[in-house]
């Protein structure tokens, strides 16, 4: 509207041109974002359901060693990991044994199946008791053993298994 004069009638076609302008631009962003909306709660919804589906497979009867392995395939599947381990740390000597393997070549699992808690990546990752990611190519200045890089995997993730705030085990992905 044009604004023609400055009493309350142009106030009031000011006011609705600024409105006017405030919709179209919230009209023009909308389908972007819905999209960015629709994309973060399917990505919340996948989240949910990776986690429903490794609850149900903790809750079947079943050894301990084949429950770590269903979810180990699970999450390998998931993430489009090409291999996939677990290790169980020993509280006495602080060493890590690997238990559960899947995809990994026996050279390298002979190579990892028991280690000192700070003597390769996993380990130190361990020991600092959180969630990690390494990207195996990029290069670094730590002195820990890289067998997985050196059996060819390009990266690892390591995840922490506690319980009761007490570390037990880890979680690896290749």
């Amino acid at each position: 509207m044009p604004v023609e004069t400055r009493d309350e009638f142009g106030a009031l076609a000011l006011g609705f041109n600024q409105m006017a302008d405030h919709l179209e631009g919230l009209y023009n962003t909308l389908e972007p974002r819905v999209e960015t909306k629709t994309y973060s709660l399917e990505e919340k919804n996948q989240e949910l359901g990776l986690l429903y589906e490794i609850t149900a497979l903790l809750n079947e009867p079943a050894a301990v060693e084949e429950l770590c392995r269903r979810v180990m395939r699970r999450l390998m599947t998931q993430f489009s990991a090409q291999g996939g381990a677990v290790r169980l740390v020993d509280q006495g000597t602080q060493k890590i044994h690997m238990v559960v393997t899947e995809g990994l070549s026996e050279g390298f699992v002979q190579k990892e199946s028991c280690l000192n808690m700070g003597e390769c990546l996993c380990g130190g990752a361990a020991s600092l008791k959180a969630p990690a990611f390494f990207d195996l190519m990029q290069p670094t200045e730590l002195k820990l053993m890289y067998n997985c890089r050196d059996d060819g995997y390009r990266a690892v993730s390591v995840f922490t298994i506690k319980k009761k705030k007490r570390l037990i085990g880890i979680f690896n992905l290749y």
